[in-house]
């Protein structure tokens, strides 16, 4: 007897006859998603069997498919992570890990965590992750068919990085126009008294408000520029941390991509662990 699913229950398939879905409740499918099915749920998905090409998928939460992933035109976007038995020819991000029991093949595969093929290997195609992509077999082909394994920063801690980059700029900005205001150079105390010095006595009450926000933007700016800091060392830390993986061949042909540097392997490597240096990616 089939334990009671707290959310939406499709018996079957998702196909033409019950689909598309959009619901706000999670989504448990016992069938598979058939071909060029839309479905949106603010929860967590299940499916026991496959993901058939052209399906759209977006989920609120997890993502589970036991079967696989397929087809050229298949997205799933996962605001969790996402566990597939293999992916092919597919789409998938997801703001979590992406797990795969089985093999990926010239998939475009996005995670802002990790990603990691347990069992089988990776051929052709793009993997892109924060922390670590662990492959279980082989890299790429004897043929040296491109395959791409890159680390990238995290989406959401760049686009934290890149407000604060605007912030500064905007400080910077409105600080040039006050000390225009002023007839000043430059922020020194000296050069601000001196600046206000030569004002009219009407001009200087005004010089005073515009003092006040100088020194406004000035503790923004020091506050700005602190988080900068902060988010960089981060990115750099995780960055040095990052791991790509294989436990068995890596072929000519694959390309490991780590903050930015670039390794393109001419021969094959057994079992490698890639990691980044000031010198380079070294295994």
């Amino acid at each position: 007897m089939r334990a009671a699913f707290p959310g939406l229950l499709v018996e079957g398939d998702l196909d033409g006859r019950s689909g598309p879905l959009d619901t706000e409740q999670g989504v448990h499918i016992t069938g598979s998603v058939r071909a060029d099915l839309a479905l949106r749920t603010a929860g967590d998905l299940e499916v026991e069997g496959q993901v058939e090409a052209g399906a759209r998928i977006e989920a609120g939460g997890q993502v589970k498919v036991r079967g696989g992933i397929l087809g050229r035109d298949t997205r799933i976007v996962a605001h969790g992570g996402v566990r597939a038995g293999r992916i092919e020819a597919a789409e998938v991000v997801a703001r979590g890990d992406v797990v795969v029991a089985g093999y990926v093949r010239h998939a475009r595969v996005r995670a802002s965590g990790g990603v990691v093929v347990e069992q089988g290997g990776l051929l052709g195609g793009e993997i892109r992750a924060v922390t670590h992509v662990a492959i279980g077999g082989a890299v790429g082909a004897p043929s040296g068919e491109g395959t791409l394994i890159d680390i990238v920063a995290d989406p959401e801690a760049a686009a934290r990085l890149a407000k604060v980059e605007e912030g500064l700029q905007l400080c910077e900005r409105d600080i040039g126009r006050i000390l225009r205001a002023l007839g000043a150079a430059a922020v020194r105390a000296g050069e601000i008294e001196a600046a206000v010095g030569r004002l009219s006595a009407g001009k200087r009450k005004f010089a005073i408000e515009i003092l006040k926000q100088l020194q406004q933007l000035m503790q923004l700016r020091e506050q700005l520029l602190s988080k900068r800091q902060v988010y960089q060392q981060h990115g750099a830390q995780t960055l040095s941390q990052a791991r790509v993986s294989a436990a068995g061949r890596v072929f000519q042909g694959t390309c490991i991509r780590l903050g930015g540097r670039r390794l393109d392997l001419s021969a094959p490597l057994d079992a490698p662990v890639f990691y980044l240096t000031e010198e380079g990616i070294r295994w």
